[in-house]
């Protein structure tokens, strides 16, 4: 089969603009199904032309291995200290499976987007110390191997992402482009040893990986993103990992690619999905002989352009991926992504390179065809795109897609939030203190499929907090470590600076805080030092501008993170130990409380309509404790 040059074609086509008969044929779902098929038979015969193929490998992770791509390690007992971690596996009482909280926490709107990256750097850790002892199966191998790929990928995807936050705060610096290279280097690393391992039978050793150069990598990548994240406070939704469905997917559409594209110079992946799949084809390339293939990802995933603007600057989406490494020798590259049902981003980032390069041949690829998601939405106004049927001439699978989940949402996905869901409830039924069973049921209820905010009104939610008992402004006395303050704000500000030296505070931040009080009427003098936040005498507001200017300079608990939602818990059970507190709480009744703001709030509470209202739902927990105690 010729390949298709794109360069003068569109991927993503308008409905509108099609007639009735050519909409059919781009959304005839079984044709496409044909073809992954017969792709499919391809592939497998291109992986048996491995004369040392590990079969019984092979078998295995066909047999094993679930929607999600999690694989079923029931009969497997691995025996690494990694998979004796809480949260290595998932087990629902029936199976038991890999890919558990430690894989998927990327998808927890819970945690911060520092917090994702550092719970993957301990992975990183742990998997390469199991990778180190002996004894291991192949299989054991590489499904540590699968963990470490997935670690290593989230963190990459992590460090591209910045590359969309616009040219003025993108870091340029040679620093930062030999970071992100010996990243991909790493990655490139560990998908190579993973494909050595499943193509000859009788190796058994990991090839390719330097650990001490791994861990150093990261050790490096990490600490730039950690800065990067809390410098910008860029959102939790800038750490996602790989999407591919299916191992067995990704190996074998990369294989098949690399046999119909052998003598392109280039591949360009797209993150987060097509990162791995972008490196997957370069060592299937290398393995066939092509050596000398470029490889360059590019930052143009529409999922999170879309969350600030619907435009796409194609020549503003360049220079971040292609600048100054995109040379003259280049004439072909393929762009290759896991899935798509739209083609936006494929014909951004095809446009993009055409319009800089035009002399540059364009082919373009997807592992998975998201045929099914387009066909359901063939009438939606809303969805108003399609991709061009020729795309999916590659693809080895449909995507698995959920009828019944509104805006469509792939299986996998669906999976693994479940899967997130299940952790928490797990802790609960575990967790031995209040605060710690609280914890667990809120952050539950914040990562089940969202909650519409908007069916709520005044007679069946409180949808204000302001000036009330609720509202953490409230004079209620509270105790944290051996000191009481006079509302819950005092106390839960006076938290993040616990283990701060008062006298290092510089004169730059003491000066600013006394002008922001003096502007607010209060011109008492300061006496900075943790009894500043048990002052009854200095308001809520006014403690809350303290803090937010200490932070500004940086002096917060550098674990505050992990610990905020916890401390809150705590405070607010001693506010509703009082029973008049707990009396006006439970006047409630069964209604929703929602931490309505204005400010933007949307981890405590929920502003236009969108957070994840913690506040409110520690509240209800509070209230239900009260109710069982009468």
């Amino acid at each position: 089969m010729e390949n298709r040059s794109w360069n003068n074609s569109s991927i993503s086509l308008e409905k509108k603009s099609l007639t009735k008969d050519t909409l059919v044929d781009n959304l005839n779902a079984e044709k496409i199904r044909n073809i992954t098929k017969a792709n499919e038979v391809e592939t497998k015969g291109l992986l048996f032309q491995f004369p040392d193929l590990d079969n019984e490998v092979v078998s295995f992770f066909e047999n094993n291995t679930l929607t999600d791509g999690s694989v079923n390690v029931s009969d497997v007992n691995p025996s690494s200290k990694f998979f004796i971690r809480e949260g290595a596996f998932f087990n629902n009482g029936k199976t038991i499976t890999t890919r558990g909280y430690d894989y998927i926490c990327s998808l927890d709107t819970s945690l911060t987007s520092v917090q994702k990256i550092k719970k993957y750097e301990e992975t990183v850790y742990a998997v390469t110390e199991s990778l180190k002892e002996l004894n291991l199966s192949k299989i054991e191998k590489l499904l540590l191997l699968d963990y470490l790929k997935n670690s290593l990928i989230t963190i990459l995807n992590s460090f591209v992402y910045q590359e969309k936050l616009g040219s003025q705060n993108v870091d340029m610096s040679k620093e930062y482009n030999q970071t992100r290279s010996d990243l991909i280097a790493q990655v490139e690393s560990v998908i190579s040893s993973a494909v050595d391992l499943i193509l000859n039978k009788n190796l058994n050793d990991i090839r390719n990986i330097d650990f001490n150069t791994l861990l150093s990598v990261i050790d490096n990548s990490v600490k730039k993103l950690t800065d990067y994240h809390s410098q910008y406070k860029l959102p939790s939704f800038y750490v996602s990992r790989p999407e591919a469905t299916h191992p067995l997917t990704i190996i074998g559409a990369a294989l098949l690619c690399a046999k119909r594209y052998k003598d392109v110079d280039a591949v360009v992946g797209v993150p987060s999905g097509g990162t791995e799949f972008a490196i997957t084809i370069k060592v299937f390339l290398n393995k066939l002989g092509n050596n000398n293939v470029g490889l360059f990802l590019m930052p143009m995933s529409l999922h999170s352009i879309k969350q600030f603007s619907n435009e796409v600057d194609n020549q503003a989406l360049v220079p971040g991926g292609l600048g100054g490494s995109f040379h003259n020798s280049i004439g072909s590259v393929l762009i290759c992504d896991d899935n798509t049902s739209t083609g936006r981003t494929l014909q951004a980032l095809k446009d993009s390179i055409t319009e800089k390069y035009p002399l540059v041949t364009v082919y373009c690829t997807v592992a998975e065809a998201d045929i099914v998601r387009s066909k359901i939405d063939e009438n939606n106004k809303n969805r108003t795109r399609i991709a061009d049927k020729d795309i999916y001439a590659d693809s080895v699978n449909i995507l698995p897609v959920s009828r019944s989940v509104s805006p469509k949402t792939d299986l996998k996905e669906i999976v693994e939030k479940r899967k997130i869901i299940s952790y928490y409830r797990g802790m609960d039924e575990k967790s031995l203190n209040v605060v710690d069973q609280i914890y667990a049921r809120v952050m539950s209820y914040v990562n089940e499929f969202g909650i519409d905010y908007s069916k709520f009104t005044q007679e069946n939610a409180i949808l204000d907090f302001h000036g009330t008992f609720l509202s953490n402004f409230y004079v209620a006395p509270v105790t944290l470590n051996n000191a009481t303050y006079p509302t819950v704000e005092h106390a839960y500000q006076a938290a993040k600076f616990y283990t701060l030296y008062w006298s290092n505070v510089q004169d730059e931040a003491r000066n600013e805080i006394k002008e922001a009080l003096k502007c607010r009427g209060y011109a008492e003098s300061i006496v900075y030092s943790n009894e500043l936040f048990a002052d009854s005498t200095m308001t809520a507001g006014n403690i809350k501008i303290i803090a937010d200017i200490l932070r500004k300079y940086n002096y917060v608990d550098k674990d505050w993170e992990d610990k905020r939602i916890k401390i809150m818990i705590d405070i607010l059970l001693q506010k509703f130990e009082a029973q008049e507190m707990l009396a006006k709480l439970q006047e409630t009744g069964d209604k929703e409380l929602v931490e309505g703001n204005s400010w933007g709030d949307t981890l405590w509470g929920v502003s236009e309509g969108k957070g994840r209202n913690i506040l409110g739902l520690i509240l209800m927990e509070i209230r239900k404790l009260g109710n069982l105690d009468k």
